[in-house]
């Protein structure tokens, strides 16, 4: 049925459909960052320091690149790196600087070492904000919610446990464990935390937009193909 088609998995080429990525905003942004980008004197003046994430937030903001000035702290330390270059053009590892015109006697640039995330680092982070989403439920989380989601996604143990607390950091477990082994095969980051978030929005609220998305998806894993959208209702 057309309802439960994967329209981004039915439009793409066979080479990827044979490789079956891992997608994420964050590779669309660092695929838009320069590779290389000259550091003005004055960005690098802080109380506290400034490092390579710092600069990187900061052109990201400006260019908009939304998904990347958001979730820095995903990328690898050496992803970025600062490259030094003096007034004759050769690289050095120190430079001097005029306090009194704020002028340094050769430039700095920061360069991107690294093109993308992997998908084992896009998996990672796939798990960490189904975690972190999963975790945010409020005190209005209804139990029985909970025990219906829990038998959709065949976590029958769930319903022993009384409290909703725990009821919801066993369905996250059990959540993070099905998307580990790919039984919850979801090859989008983005697709995955709103899962989480329609999630949160059934149990929180009864919200049945939301249910409707979290049943056609664990439909959808029954067609044993990687999961990178679906026909979402609008949840708002």
């Amino acid at each position: 049925m057309s309802i439960f088609k994967d329209k981004v998995y039915d439009e793409m080429d066979d080479i990827s459909k044979l490789i079956e990525p891992y997608q994420c905003g964050l590779n669309e942004d660092l695929s838009r960052f320069p590779d290389r980008l000259e550091v003005s004197p004055d960005q690098l003046e802080s109380t506290w320091g400034t490092g390579v994430r710092d600069i990187v937030r900061k052109y990201a903001k400006s260019a908009e690149l939304h998904a990347l000035s958001e979730n820095i702290w995903d990328l690898d330390p050496n992803f970025f790196q600062f490259e030094i270059v003096n007034s004759e053009g050769e690289q050095t590892d120190l430079l001097h600087y005029n306090f009194a015109t704020k002028e340094i006697d050769g430039k700095i640039f920061l360069v991107k070492k690294m093109f993308c995330v992997e998908d084992d680092g896009v998996m990672d982070i796939i798990i960490k904000n189904i975690q972190n989403k999963l975790s945010m439920y409020s005190r209005s989380a209804d139990s029985k919610r909970i025990n219906e989601i829990a038998d959709l996604f065949n976590a029958a143990d769930i319903k022993q446990r009384r409290s909703t607390g725990k009821k919801m950091r066993y369905l996250r477990d059990h959540i993070v464990s099905l998307v580990k082994s790919k039984k919850l095969d979801i090859r989008d980051a983005e697709l995955a935390t709103r899962f989480s978030s329609w999630i949160l929005l059934y149990v929180n609220d009864g919200s049945l937009p939301a249910l409707a998305n979290i049943t056609k998806l664990k439909i959808m894993t029954h067609q044993n193909k990687p999961i990178y959208s679906i026909d979402e209702r609008s949840t708002t």
